[in-house]
């Protein structure tokens, strides 16, 4: 925003906020520190914190990270056992258009790193495949690491835990590692479920 005006009305509402963030806002734009008085009402509503949300897996969307030579029939097992629960799974890779499954299927991608966010999901699913390379394990554990601080659930295939190893989170709350396909899926919409795993922090 290039008004200085529209500036100094938002430093005047953090004022009411907190005075000292108030402050270093105005000085770090050069605007006049606001002569307002700080709000010290600490009321609050349990109606509006997400701990109390409902807690459904219906319309949760979980990001599912695969590379060409992933095994497809497993996930695909998977994927539909999510989707008759409510979850809606979305396919992320390297780049836009088709990859590869062990099998020569071939699945469309619908949003790659680039274009796209960990934050636009609630959870990922990280399944990797056999042609990784340098980039998309990078790529793959940027994501999971915006994902896990934000405190969302992550579910791994082996080789997902493979590439994500370094980053030493397999284990922690929300965490969750494939064994078998059906247990994991069940699993893993519970912790879907859950949202968030606040303990992580």
């Amino acid at each position: 925003m290039n008004r200085i005006s529209v500036r100094q009305q938002v430093v005047n509402m953090l004022g009411n906020i907190s005075s000292s963030l108030a402050a270093s806002v105005a000085t770090n734009l050069g605007l006049e520190i606001p002569q307002v008085k700080e709000s010290f009402i600490t009321k609050k509503s349990p109606a509006v914190s997400m701990a109390n949300t409902t807690f459904s897996p219906n319309t949760l969307r979980i990001g599912v990270i695969i590379a060409h030579g992933f095994d497809e029939q497993k996930t695909n097992q998977i994927l539909d056992q999510w989707k008759r629960m409510g979850l809606q799974p979305v396919i992320i890779s390297e780049k836009l258009g088709k990859v590869r499954g062990a099998n020569s299927t071939e699945w469309r991608v619908e949003g790659s790193f680039l274009t796209g966010s960990p934050l636009l999901y609630d959870g990922l699913y990280v399944v990797g495949g056999d042609a990784e390379g340098t980039t998309f394990n990078w790529k793959t554990k940027s994501y999971v690491v915006e994902t896990y601080n934000h405190y969302k659930p992550i579910g791994l295939t082996h080789k997902g835990a493979t590439i994500i190893q370094p980053l030493g989170i397999i284990g922690q709350p929300g965490v969750l590692v494939e064994e078998e396909s059906t247990p994991f899926a069940n699993d893993f919409t519970k912790v879907m479920t859950k949202q968030r795993f606040w303990v992580r922090g």
